[in-house]
């Protein structure tokens, strides 16, 4: 006949299991919180070179402070990743809306963001995380809003043509003058009329001599004398 054993022994076995199973549980998860531990040396060159990757206006991160640290450092161990900083850091590098380029109600004259905006509070990483900032998906134009975008497009460019063509004439009409001005002040020669004219394509003064070669005979070459 088998003895029953005492409730006061299987009470015991049960507290030192359950001490074993928290040491056992403790070791892991300082293991996981090792594995964790954020280099942050290479998590300022990753910062700076994501910015520099999307071309971002953001300022490059030249250092962090042990405070700083600390609360990110719980913030990876909390979530078990450190990709919540990989993911935040790279949405805020490619967002229109944290470069400035976009306006809304919030931010009427934009937003620029930067690593102490990002790390300011657990609820504006977690939103860059889950993608609050990124940028509205592309919609490919209908036919219509093509032809529109082409027909404004063509409307540019001939307003940029006009803008060029009447800088060049400006520009020509004010050579021009400078030229008289500087023929009729030192009263020039026919000779130096020409000297004056030869740097740019416009036509000579009335009583000046022709700046084109006389003109070839038909038939031919000009004769040349023997």
């Amino acid at each position: 006949m088998k003895r029953k054993r005492s409730k006061k022994k299987s009470i015991k076995e049960k507290a030192e299991k359950k001490n074993d199973d928290n040491h056992r549980s403790c070791v892991s998860s300082n293991s996981t919180k090792m594995n964790l531990k954020i280099d942050w040396e290479a998590f300022i060159v990753f910062f700076n070179n994501t910015l520099k990757k999307y071309g971002s206006v953001i300022q490059p991160l030249k250092y962090i402070s042990h405070g700083k640290k600390s609360q990110l450092q719980e913030i990876v161990n909390e979530y078990g990743t450190k990709g919540i900083l990989v993911d935040a850091v790279v949405n805020m590098a490619r967002s229109d809306l944290c470069n400035g380029k976009v306006k809304s109600n919030k931010f009427p004259n934009g937003l620029i963001g930067s690593f102490a905006w990002l790390t300011s509070s657990e609820k504006i990483l977690e939103k860059a995380v889950n993608g609050y900032y990124d940028n509205p998906p592309e919609i490919d134009p209908t036919e219509d809003e093509k032809r529109k975008q082409a027909e404004e497009q063509r409307q540019r460019e001939a307003e940029e043509r006009r803008r060029r063509n009447n800088e060049i004439d400006q520009q020509i009409k004010a050579e021009q003058r400078r030229a008289r001005e500087e023929a009729h002040a030192h009263r020039a020669t026919p000779e130096q009329l020409e000297e004056i004219f030869k740097n740019f394509k416009l036509p000579p003064l009335k009583n000046g001599p022709s700046p084109n070669p006389s003109p070839v005979r038909e038939g031919g070459s000009n004769p040349t004398r023997n």
